[in-house]
């Protein structure tokens, strides 16, 4: 059985009618485009090219606006492009209203001999603009693509076309990595990608990792018989933040973060170059898992030891929205709830597991899974296979 619940904006809403009028949330998040266009040529030619390209274009709130950019990976293999060092594009006059999405971006120079007319004759500046109309179609956005010289005039048009790309699936265990059950290793080898999976493993919360036998953290996985299993581990966040570091995840399918103290995971990576790739990861769809403290940190926040000052702490904000504890410290659990009312919060035992994915929440396993929801009176305990379905909503102020 499912049942409905409310969850915090996560930025990644379904698409309905409904939602389409809500506002710009609708649009926020990460969308998989493709424009489409005919080839220039004689118009009564038999024959016409058709070029398509695909992307992926992000939205988002800021400083109570909405803000759009787009980052293509393989920008450095696009002639001509030597000035576009990141591959970011950011958009200019970003609106959404009444389900229809308008935004912009500049053309800084026309390609010599690739121009229009005007500008190769040196009338018009050489500089331009790319304008996107589109609106909901089902939950797709559809529309237009049009490309302007810098006095306004339009030289070439064509399609364009965009779906949400729903974030990949978050998988947080209880208990040690040592301990993990025939059931979730399965699913987590399924959702990596069975043998298709290129694995990494994150060990960087074990004390001594440093002395440890790194094919003991690899060892488990290889028994799924997936692509490649590789280990990440630094204790320095400026080896963080080298892109040669961070290369395994920008080709992984899955990551697993091990048991350990959750103080070693947070001072390497948060707010590095491998929370950022994480976060990438995720969106393009592929799968986040952790056990113990290596779940505990994906959250947004992270419950504090009773030791510290502070009740909790960022944690790598894998979840946005979501507060996470790894230790069955009830009162503790109970105090995170009161603080944070308008977060879904999470306590998972030994041999439990949380499926997050999708706008579903699915228990796994023999452990006790413990969820507050927001706003609820009391907190709730889920039985194996049983799903919730997360009804997104805006926090509330």
């Amino acid at each position: 059985m499912v049942r409905t619940v409310t969850l915090v904006w996560l930025g990644w809403l379904s698409m309905t009618a409904a939602a389409a009028a809500q506002g710009p949330p609708a649009i926020e998040g990460t969308w998989e485009t493709l424009d489409r266009h005919v080839a220039m040529g004689s118009l009564y030619q038999p024959v016409h090219g058709v070029r398509k390209r695909e992307g992926l274009v992000h939205f988002a709130q800021k400083d109570g606006r909405l803000v759009g950019w787009a980052v293509h990976e393989d920008h450095a293999a696009i002639t001509h492009q030597e000035r576009w060092k990141d591959g970011r594009t950011e958009f200019k006059n970003v609106a959404y209203a009444d389900g229809k999405l308008t935004f912009q971006w500049d053309i800084g120079e026309w390609i010599p001999t690739a121009g229009p007319i005007a500008v190769e004759d040196h009338k018009l500046e050489n500089k331009g603009t790319v304008r996107v109309e589109a609106a909901f179609q089902g939950q797709r956005l559809v529309g237009t693509w049009k490309m302007f010289l810098a006095d306004g005039t339009e030289v070439f048009r064509g399609e364009w076309e965009a779906k949400r790309l729903i974030p990949g699936p978050v998988l947080l265990i209880g208990g040690r990595h040592q301990d993990l059950t025939d059931e979730i290793k399965r699913l987590f080898g399924v959702r990596a990608g069975g043998g298709q999976a290129r694995i990494v493993v994150i060990p960087t919360g074990v004390a001594d990792v440093e002395l440890a036998d790194l094919e003991q953290f690899r060892r488990p996985w290889l028994e799924l018989k997936p692509r490649s299993v590789k280990v990440l581990h630094t204790r320095d966040p400026k080896t963080a933040n080298d892109p040669e570091f961070v290369k395994p995840l920008t080709e992984a399918t899955a990551v697993f973060f091990t048991n350990g103290h959750r103080h070693r995971i947070l001072d390497a990576y948060r707010g590095t170059l491998v929370e950022s790739e994480l976060k990438k990861l995720r969106a393009r769809g592929k799968l986040i898992a952790g056990t113990g403290t290596g779940a505990a940190v994906l959250g947004e926040l992270v419950i504090h030891r009773p030791e510290n000052e502070e009740l909790t702490e960022a944690g790598l904000g894998i979840l946005a929205g979501f507060l996470t504890e790894d230790k069955n410290d009830l009162e503790r659990f109970a105090e995170g709830i009161k603080a944070h009312p308008d977060h879904v919060a999470l306590l998972i035992e030994p041999e439990g597991a949380v499926l997050i994915h999708d706008q579903k929440l699915r228990a796994v396993g023999t452990g006790k899974v413990t969820v507050s929801l927001p706003q609820a009176k009391q907190p709730q305990l889920l039985k194996a296979g049983e799903v919730l379905a997360l009804s997104p909503q805006r926090p509330r102020p």
